[in-house]
């Protein structure tokens, strides 16, 4: 009789749920597109400069939808100075690895796709120059919008000492580990970069493994906590976002491999900036993750969205071999 009495109660439970079911349409509300400025500027460097639409969440993405997303003629100046915009569809093919190196824009992506970068103009390209402790005004103008940042580039603070060691039980990944004392004068900050630069096995046209730098995640912070002191550090291997490479794919992912020969780029960078970087890449590593708190990326451009980042380098090269 319990056997009965508890199949009953199941099967009646069951029905209850069931018939209680309902899709549910949440019907998201249209969000007026935003300009959105990507701009940086290093010593010795011209700015460069991307405009382009915010895109919405479940906008399509193929080439022809990416390619509106970038705005045409825009007025764009830096200290007064008019940019003058270059899109790859007008660039000798030689001249995109060029720009790849100086944008950080993957160099596949800019054989398909149609990016517009907003430089020193073609008669005067020595217009505007980063300099260490300059500071540089922007201005960009899209029909009756005006949005408007300023950025300086502080001086450099070189790492001391940087090292390879294994990670755990690997035989041959790892991490580059660095040893950095911070200015007694708070309000520094600092972002990392790396790039592999000994040459692909099986590449004809013989190219290093990385023709960009990449910054790994968590790649930007200040000295709040590590203000006047020196500090031990390691950070992975950064990659380009899709990457078809196999060591982006596979128990590689994110580590340095022995034998590699790596370039880290070492840079000093305002407060503002690591704010905004910081909050960037918390979305990226919280991206489908329900119990993650909601925030919105900090902006450094008002009108707009995006950043204007000024760069203030140091390079080391370090072959890759554990340290003995």
């Amino acid at each position: 009789m319990k056997n009965y009495f508890s199949i009953l109660i199941a099967a009646c439970t069951g029905i209850l749920l069931f018939s209680c079911e309902k899709d549910i349409i949440v019907e998201l509300p249209p969000v007026d597109a935003q300009i959105v400025v990507e701009g940086t500027i290093e010593p010795g460097r011209p700015p460069f400069i991307l405009v382009s639409w915010s895109q919405g969440f479940f906008d399509p993405l193929d080439i022809d939808a990416f390619n509106s997303y970038f705005i045409r003629d825009a007025e764009v100046r830096v200290n007064g100075v008019l940019m003058e915009e270059a899109c790859t569809d007008a660039l000798p093919d030689s001249l995109l690895p060029i720009l790849s190196e100086q944008t950080g824009i993957a160099l596949e992506n800019l054989f398909v796709l149609n990016f517009c970068v907003y430089s020193n103009p073609g008669s005067n390209p020595f217009a505007v120059l980063g300099e260490v402790g300059g500071t540089y005004n922007l201005e960009v103008k899209v029909g009756d919008k005006v949005l408007t940042s300023r950025t300086h580039i502080p001086q450099p603070i070189p790492l001391e000492e940087i090292w390879y060691q294994t990670w755990a039980n690997t035989d041959s990944l790892g991490l580059i580990w660095a040893r950095h004392t911070d200015p007694d004068t708070l309000g520094n900050a600092y972002r990392w970069f790396a790039k592999r630069i000994n040459r692909r096995p099986g590449d004809p046209l013989n190219r290093p493994k990385d023709l960009n730098f990449h910054a790994p995640i968590g790649s930007a912070f200040d000295d709040q906590f590590i203000n006047g002191t020196t500090f031990e550090f390691a950070y992975g291997r950064g990659r380009p976002a899709n990457s078809p490479q196999p060591e982006d794919n596979n128990a590689e992912a994110g580590f340095f491999k022995e034998g590699d020969t790596v370039v880290v780029k070492w840079c000093t960078i305002t407060q503002q900036a690591a704010r905004t970087l910081r909050s960037f890449e918390q979305q990226i590593g919280t991206t489908g993750n329900p119990f993650a708190s909601p925030a919105n990326v900090v902006s450094m451009i008002d009108g707009g969205l995006g950043v204007w980042i000024g760069y203030s380098p140091t390079f080391d090269t370090i072959p890759l071999y554990p340290a003995e």
